[in-house]
């Protein structure tokens, strides 16, 4: 835990440090904010990480989900397009297949 005085508006990790009623805003990240003896305080946890590490780790995760669906793709619902295509089902079998892909293999926003 970091004691943070009114007039201290950095400290370690972070950048910008902005103080509102009930919180402080931490590089855009926010963070309760109580008091304790005559200094308000937030509290880091072990598990913080940097907006750049979120970006790095979502891209990551978005990566790796475009992979999983693209063999999703050619081992589930390439051959339910051919079979559309040449008339042996519906149009909306095929379309199931490619959302029920997208759902199982979701991307973060």
């Amino acid at each position: 835990m970091k004691a943070l005085t009114n007039n201290e508006k950095s400290w370690g990790p972070f950048q910008t440090v902005v103080e509102e009623d009930d919180k402080w805003i931490c590089n855009g990240t926010i963070y309760p904010k109580s008091v304790v003896g005559n200094c308000t305080v937030f509290t880091v946890t072990e598990d913080w990480i940097s907006p750049e590490q979120e970006l790095q780790q979502k891209d990551n995760y978005n990566k790796a989900q475009k992979k999983a669906r693209e063999e999703a793709y050619k081992t589930e619902s390439d051959s339910l397009f051919f079979q559309f295509e040449r008339g042996d089902i519906e149009k909306q079998v095929w379309l199931d297949k490619v959302s029920e892909i997208k759902q199982r293999f979701p991307y973060k926003v």
